[in-house]
């Protein structure tokens, strides 16, 4: 304690006799009592203002002094006081099992403990709860990948984050190909471990050549292919071709009786599905019957039989006009 003004300084005698003397800073010295015989006095004087202790030997007296700080200066100690935060992350696995990290943040703060009885609370530090990233399992997604960084102040409460996985959708994918050159895919999802029985759907216009045999099963291998040979699918049509002959007997009376004779030409036609063109046989042949000119008494027909023909594609239609001529 610091040098003051006022010291009170307390002269207790050797038989024990005790009085209190108030002095001033001047008069600390010139207090006496009495001496007493063939006995030593001892006077020490306490220094507050340098916190160290002074004895004064003088004989004659004996004594002790005491400085105090009146002035009611604050004494006071300090301490720390401490808080965790807990981020708890739970990572549940596909397989059943949980693994959990527990990151703590202790976060700290000065209490300064007054002479008075009072306290005076300091600010709290920060901490700070670091990144955490989700560990990645093949075939799986978390959703939530990473857990980011977080400051960590004395408002923010305990935390538990609970991460999932999710498996992942994984694909076949087959490749058609026409003579090694892929004309169309198909796709097929599933999840890792799971079997199908494919149902192949070629290209439009193609016909499959080859058809795997056996069902499919998923792996999280990203690059699962099959390739099946096709080819265009050749369809097969026909087309017809009509020719008509038609003969007209003109009778005496005149009247007119016509005769109609139809043949049908046909050949096949191949239509390719993916191009669109087509490849043609031969035309077939066709048939017009011979046909015999009524006998009319009295007259002559300008011809007595319209004779039979074969009808070829390069025919066309005719026409035979029949007159009588009187005898």
């Amino acid at each position: 304690m610091k040098s003051r003004n006022k010291h009170l300084v307390l002269a207790s005698t050797f038989v024990g006799l005790v009085c209190g003397l108030v002095l001033t800073h001047q008069q600390a010295y010139a207090a006496q009592t009495p001496p007493v015989s063939n006995q030593q006095s001892q006077i020490t004087a306490v220094a507050a203002s340098e916190n160290k202790a002074a004895a004064v030997n003088q004989e004659g007296y004996a004594g002790n002094f005491f400085n105090y700080d009146w002035a009611g200066e604050t004494n006071s100690n300090s301490t720390v006081e401490t808080k965790a935060v807990i981020r708890t992350i739970n990572v549940h696995n596909p397989d059943g099992t949980m693994q959990t990290e527990k990151q703590i943040a202790t976060l700290t703060r000065e209490i300064k403990n007054n002479a008075d009885g009072t306290q005076t609370l300091g600010p709290w530090s920060t901490a700070q709860w670091a990144a955490y990233s989700v560990p990645e399992i093949t075939g799986y997604t978390a959703n939530i990948p990473q857990v980011t960084a977080q400051t960590v102040t004395d408002s923010t409460v305990n935390q538990t984050i609970d991460v999932y996985y999710e498996p992942v959708i994984q694909q076949i994918t087959v490749h058609y190909l026409d003579n090694g050159k892929i004309v169309g895919t198909q796709i097929f999802t599933g999840y890792a471990g799971e079997t199908i029985i494919p149902q192949y759907r070629a290209p439009k216009g193609y016909k499959i050549i080859d058809q795997p045999k056996g069902n499919l099963t998923f792996t999280t291998n990203k690059q699962q292919i099959v390739q099946i040979p096709v080819q265009a699918q050749i369809i097969p049509t026909s087309e017809s071709k009509v020719l008509i002959r038609t003969v007209n007997i003109h009778l005496p009376s005149g009247n007119m009786k016509t005769y109609r004779q139809v043949a049908f030409l046909t050949r096949n036609v191949y239509l390719n599905a993916v191009s669109g063109t087509k490849t043609y046989d031969d035309w077939k042949t066709g048939q017009w019957g011979a046909l015999a000119v009524p006998v009319l008494a009295g007259y002559t027909a300008s011809q007595a039989q319209v004779a039979a023909q074969t009808v070829t594609y390069q025919d066309h239609d005719q026409l035979v006009d029949i007159y009588y001529i009187k005898d």
